[in-house]
């Protein structure tokens, strides 16, 4: 194909070459060698420009309407008002190149393009695709990014005041010292999005949760109240929080790593999955945290208060240190234990949920105030243990031994205690509702206050009198088959 005198071929030398306004749409350029043409208002549209050399080129007012230009380099390139809807700029090099107001890049592939020190002041972006693109001090006043996917980009230097973020995927971006003075990032995900250094102003719309990290990042955290504060899915690694109020905070999938947490309290925060490696805890209160697959790698946790944390899942390291019982604790919940023997153990307020420990010998252990919801303890001796408090819902006690247990105020809900020896056990005010007692032994338990509505108790042995102790029997399935009304 001859145009103005050019053959048109893949790989075809076309340096310097004048083809402004030519009709080029559809044609296959590949690999061609196109730095310094001249190609203001040429029709591109569809045409295969995927590795050529468009450096210097002077494409303003083009029509490249889903033309295919990944991995082309348009370093210096002017694509000044060209229409770039639907173009593919996978890997593609535009470093110092100009996109202004009118260069249309809606639904584009610029997915790891280097874009660095571009300038792209006004261009719409709508639901581009810029993940892993390089976009470091690039100028981008005024541009459209609404919807754009910007995952794990480097916008880190880039002055993007005035734009339109709403909505935009920023996990994992990289905004260092980045400028967004004025711009619109209502319902924009920063996920993990690094921050330190960003420029914002109070012109700027951000979400409260992500102004909140921005402001812990930025100003610091130590001291602060942040209880119940969303920091979810947050980049606060290296951060101060030495003596800040987390109770209950959603730190989930947070990075935390390396962060100071001296004298924080944590006390029913959410840490599922957040990383804390190498954090500094010393006098931290995680109480009834929800550590749940954190990672406490490299993490001094002696002295620190775990009562009833979650530790399921947790990943632990030779440098992990914890004291003895919640080493132990961590150990029952992730490894489990059959059979040991652990008499007079002190496993109280531990949060034992779901932990497999079927047969184990717990005589006159201390498990007061324990979480053992759906905890697996068939035929286990717990003969005298200590379980006042604890929550039971659910846990399967079939055939085990709890003769002389204190059980005061236990949740029992809907716990198994098929066959249980329960003789003489105390259960003044506890809750046994819907509790499966069949075949249970009950002679001279106290079930004065307890709660046994909708219990299942046929066969058991428990006299009229022990009935007449507990505070509730509605529905209860009685020894004799009959249902109480």
């Amino acid at each position: 194909m001859e145009v103005n005198g050019y053959t048109i071929i893949p790989g075809a030398h076309l340096q310097r070459a004048i083809l402004n306004n030519v009709n080029l749409a559809g044609v296959n350029l590949a690999g061609a060698h196109l730095a310094g043409a001249q190609l203001r208002g040429a029709k591109l549209s569809k045409a295969n420009l995927q590795d050529a050399d468009l450096s210097g080129a002077d494409l303003s007012d083009a029509n490249l309407i889903a033309a295919k230009l990944a991995r082309a380099n348009l370093t210096r390139a002017n694509l000044k008002d060209a229409n770039l809807q639907g173009v593919s700029l996978v890997e593609a090099r535009l470093v110092e190149a100009t996109l202004t107001v009118g260069g249309g890049l809606f639904g584009a592939d610029l997915t790891r393009a280097d874009l660095s020190n571009a300038n792209l002041s006004g261009v719409y972006f709508e639901e581009a695709k810029l993940r892993e693109a390089n976009l470091s001090g690039a100028l981008l006043e005024g541009a459209v990014l609404l919807g754009a996917d910007l995952g794990s980009a480097n916008l880190s230097g880039a002055k993007i005041n005035r734009a339109d973020l709403g909505g935009a995927k920023l996990t994992r971006a990289d905004l260092r010292e980045c400028e967004l003075i004025g711009s619109d990032l209502i319902g924009a995900t920063l996920d993990h999005a690094d921050l330190r250094g960003t420029n914002i102003d109070k012109t700027t719309a951000l979400d409260a949760k992500w102004r909140t990290v921005w402001e812990v990042v930025n100003l610091g955290g130590a001291g602060r109240d942040l209880h119940n504060a969303d920091l979810s899915n947050a980049l606060l690694n290296g951060v101060d929080l030495s003596q800040t109020n987390l109770r209950s905070a959603n730190l989930s999938n947070t990075d935390l790593g390396g962060a100071n947490l001296a004298g924080a309290t944590l006390t029913g925060a959410s840490l599922t999955a957040a990383n804390l490696a190498g954090s500094a805890t010393p006098k931290a209160d995680f109480s009834e945290c929800d550590l749940s697959r954190a990672n406490l790698t490299r993490v001094d946790l002696r002295g620190v208060d775990l009562s009833l944390a979650n530790l399921s899942g947790v990943a632990l390291d030779k440098a992990s240190k914890l004291d003895d019982k919640w080493m132990l604790v961590w150990a029952l919940v992730n490894q489990g234990a059959v059979r040991h023997i652990m008499h007079g153990i002190n496993l109280s307020r531990a949060n034992l949920a779901g932990a497999k420990l079927k047969g184990m010998q717990l005589t006159k252990a201390d498990l007061s105030d324990c979480d053992l919801r759906g905890a697996d303890l068939w035929d286990s001796d717990l003969s005298f243990a200590n379980l006042s408090r604890a929550n039971m819902r659910q846990c399967g006690l079939h055939w085990a031994n709890l003769s002389h247990a204190k059980l005061t105020r236990a949740d029992l809900q809907k716990a198994d205690l098929f066959g249980a020896d329960l003789r003489s056990a105390h259960l003044e005010n506890a809750d046994l509702s819907g509790a499966d007692l069949e075949g249970a032994k009950l002679s001279e338990a106290n079930f004065h206050g307890a709660i046994l509505r909708e219990a299942r108790l046929i066969g058991a042995d428990i006299t009229a009198e022990q009935l007449a102790q507990a505070a509730a029997l509605t529905g209860a399935t009685m020894p004799d088959g009959s249902t109480h009304h």
